[in-house]
């Protein structure tokens, strides 16, 4: 008898969840080192046999799971590292994180690390959590982290102070200060942006 392959683990920032069947759902999200993913989780018996555990969209699970040949894994969490759900409350907040989550979902891909684009995307669910007055800037950050790691944006084809700038907006997103530009100056480089970001072919644009 061939023995079942041994159990992997993933830490996954979950960005969707849908009912399965009477007992389960399955939880999108994406992984740093394997991308986009998706499990099959059971969920939490009534009679206290708890097989999956409680997770919510804007949560970060250690997620265990067997290799498949499907896209779909069945799999549990072990631990919740971090948990962002509060952006749901905030007024500035909730619009943006969904946006991103659309976004991130549409246009990466299984088994395609984003180390750069999925740090971005939790700084950004940190700082739109506190009721940011700056999505702009949290958008602008997380768009040119994924054309950064996609190779969209070589410094060559930039004169010199767009690539500069680039890099500043790249280490914001990284978690670095936000810059202290007029509304006006963070409408127009998410718009510039945007237009990157279309000319990659993505979709689901935020």
């Amino acid at each position: 008898m061939k023995p079942l392959p041994a159990d992997q683990s993933a830490e996954l920032l979950i960005l969707r969840k849908t009912p399965f069947q009477d007992d389960s759902m399955i939880v999108n999200g994406v992984s740093a080192e394997h991308g986009r993913m998706a499990f099959i989780v059971r969920l939490p018996s009534q009679r206290g046999k708890n097989k999956g555990g409680f997770l919510d969209i804007f949560q970060v699970a250690q997620m265990e799971y067997r290799h498949s040949d499907s896209d779909i894994f069945r799999g549990k969490a072990t631990s919740i590292s971090a948990d962002y759900t509060g952006v749901a409350t905030s007024k500035n907040g909730y619009e943006p994180a969904c946006r991103l989550a659309r976004f991130a979902l549409a246009n990466t891909h299984p088994q395609v690390p984003i180390p750069q684009f999925y740090q971005a995307l939790q700084v950004a669910l940190i700082r739109l959590r506190g009721d940011a007055s700056t999505p702009e800037a949290i958008l602008t950050g997380v768009g040119l982290a994924f054309l950064n790691e996609a190779g969209w944006l070589s410094p060559v084809e930039m004169d010199p102070r767009k690539a500069a700038q680039c890099q500043i907006l790249l280490q914001m997103a990284a978690g670095g200060d936000i810059p202290q530009l007029e509304p006006k100056v963070w409408n127009a480089l998410l718009e510039w942006t945007r237009s990157r970001l279309l000319d990659a072919e993505c979709v689901e644009i935020f």
